[in-house]
This record gives C-alpha cells, sequence and structure tokens, in this order.
C-alpha cells in the first residue's frame, strides 16, 4: 500500500504505514528541514558545491 498525505504545504508519500510513523515525527518537531535559497547569479558556485557533495538539506533557486 502506498500512503499519501498533504498537509499544507508539505506533501508525504510512504510505502506502509511509514506514512503515519513519518507524519508524527513532523507533528512533533523532530524532522528538521534545511531549504538554502540560491540566487540565480549564484547558481554556477552552487552547482559545483552540489557536486562536491557539499550540500546538506536542499536549495531552492530564486529569481529576485
Amino acid at each position: 500500500m502506498i500512503a499519501v498525505e498533504r498537509t499544507g504545504s508539505k506533501l508525504y508519500v510512504a510505502k506502509d504505514n511509514g506514512a503515519d510513523r513519518v507524519l508524527s515525527l513532523d507533528e512533533a518537531g523532530l524532522i528538521r528541514h534545511n531549504v538554502t535559497k540560491v540566487k540565480l547569479e549564484d547558481i554556477n558556485e552552487n552547482l559545483q558545491t552540489l557536486g562536491r557533495g557539499e550540500i546538506v538539506g536542499r536549495q531552492v533557486l530564486v529569481f529576485e
């Protein structure tokens, strides 16, 4: 069975009953989200950092 649940702007997908566990961990504040905004003019430097495996979390490209 595949479980899918959307809460606010988050979408969770998990096999079996693991989705319940993930949602309960998130609600308890035990899941940390590390999102860094990257400006378009800095994309080359950040792609090199990604290539070296130095990225922790996610990077989001922003057009400001």
